[in-house]
């Protein structure tokens, strides 16, 4: 687990830009790395030894320089890396001309593109009223079905920066004919939310006439 503290902070360059510093610090004190970004501009460029800045938000800080009580050492100034970065998937098959009360598989990914783990991360999907959970086919653990209707799926854990977590399963569904099935799965984190949606579309009924015999 780790902390993240944020401070603002005035660049003793020469000029009054307002630099914002995320330092990320693991649980056992240790420094895992620090980002640093202009927050606000003000009084031009400013510049000192191998650093240069300029009135752009959110540039990154490159090189090596100090003044005052401040010092920026070169070699790892990468701007904003010290956060995780979720995003969220979701795929269905098949997704077309699917038969009446034939099964449909789901697949969620959540994935963390950022360079922090993301702790506490939640994932909750509500199913539609006319499908049913009916196996999994593979997951990354720590998933959890309430039964409804409609039926629930949980997930909550940590994504580690880099990688992923899979959810994926099978359920059965009574929907209409020629209808659009469409599923909304959410997540959560304290630096984030979001929402995919996957939907199929059934086949329409199929008619079968008989001749009329007249005697």
């Amino acid at each position: 687990m780790s902390k993240r503290l944020t401070a603002l902070l005035v660049a003793l360059f020469g000029g009054a830009l307002l630099v914002c510093a995320t330092v990320t610090v693991l649980a056992q004190g240790g420094l895992a790395g620090i980002g640093w970004w202009v927050a606000a501009g003000g009084g031009g460029a400013s510049g000192g030894g191998g650093v240069h800045i300029d009135d752009t938000l959110a540039q990154p800080i490159v090189g090596a320089s100090t003044g005052g009580n401040v010092a920026l050492g070169a070699g790892y100034w990468t701007g904003v890396g010290s956060e995780p970065d979720l995003s969220i998937a979701k795929v269905v098959s098949p997704d077309v001309g699917v038969c009446y009360g034939c099964p449909v598989t789901y697949t969620i990914v959540l994935e963390n593109g950022g360079a922090a783990d993301a702790d506490g991360a939640a994932v909750t999907d509500t199913l539609p009223v006319s499908t049913t959970f009916g196996y999994w086919v593979g997951s990354s653990g720590g998933a959890v079905v309430t039964a409804g209707p409609p039926d629930e799926i949980a997930w909550s854990g940590t994504v580690t920066a880099g990688q992923s977590i899979t959810l994926s399963f099978v359920v059965s569904q009574e929907a209409d004919y020629s209808t659009v099935v469409t599923n909304v799965v959410r997540y959560s984190h304290t630096t984030s939310s979001g929402i995919a949606t996957a939907a199929f579309s059934l086949q329409g009924a199929v008619y079968q006439y008989l001749p009329l015999v007249l005697r």
